[in-house]
């Protein structure tokens, strides 16, 4: 990809390791022995909003056979015109969070400043409220998706060892079940409104599913980048389908 390994963050205050892992071509995860050692895997994920990648459905949900969260690349630090997609545009406000950001980092990672940087967010959040991008969160993150779709690669085709496999079909067997019983918008995954929605989706098929759950979401899967990606990727399979219009929604 054009992204620079260097500017990945993950969930943690040493940027380190997220970087180290992704570097030459190669990109490494830590994977569940449980999962790798499965000939059929249930992924149950909840029909809800996602910051980062607009939805949580079944490609991002396989987030969880990762054992390290560092070693997911969440955003790249800088604008989109540093080579990063932690925000767009070129506001000083945010280049300078984005500085604070990475001193808030190293700091951390040290163990100091913890009070400082509760202090300087709570404020920063007091003067410019809940409604600004920071962190990846935006339809822009170029990164998560990537992940995303690196993770499905993963479980359809890594061996026992955790080791890629260059085989003609998928290794084991996934069957996705969504739960969409009570559905979640705004601000996912975290804090999203619940929305009773009485639907559950399944299908062997993880973009089949994930297509008719953004149409019943109201959501156009080419404004989507995991799902417009996934499709247009010839390398990825896991999925039948190459255009959206293999997935028909009869209501």
């Amino acid at each position: 990809s054009d992204l620079d390994p260097r500017r990945f963050r993950g969930a943690e205050y040493d940027p380190g390791p997220t970087s180290e892992h992704h570097m030459n071509g190669r990109n490494e995860y830590l994977l569940s022995e449980t999962v790798l050692c499965a000939d059929l895997v249930v992924n149950l994920p909840k029909l809800k909003t996602h910051k980062k990648t607009g939805v949580t459905l079944a490609l991002k949900n396989l987030v969880g056979i990762n054992g390290d969260k560092n070693l997911l690349p969440h955003h790249s630090v800088g604008s989109v015109a540093q080579g990063g997609d932690e925000y767009p545009g070129q506001s000083p406000v945010d280049r300078a969070r984005s500085f604070a950001t990475e001193v808030a980092r190293m700091l951390l990672k040290r163990g100091l400043g913890t009070r400082l940087v509760r202090w300087v967010r709570r404020a920063e959040f007091a003067a410019r409220g809940s409604d600004f991008i920071r962190s990846g969160n935006w339809h822009g993150n170029r990164t998560t998706w990537r992940m995303c779709l690196d993770l499905n690669r993963c479980l359809y085709y890594s061996d026992a060892e955790g080791l890629h496999l260059d085989a003609p079909a998928p290794v084991r067997q996934v069957l996705t079940i969504l739960d969409g019983v009570v559905a979640g918008e705004g601000e996912g995954p975290l804090a999203p409104k619940g929305v009773p929605l009485g639907a559950v989706l399944a299908a062997t098929d993880p973009l089949a599913v994930d297509l008719a759950a953004v149409r019943l979401m109201g959501f156009d899967e080419q404004k989507l980048p995991k799902l417009r990606e996934a499709m247009a990727d010839p390398d990825l399979r896991v999925t039948a389908v190459r255009d959206a219009s293999d997935v028909r929604v009869y209501e």
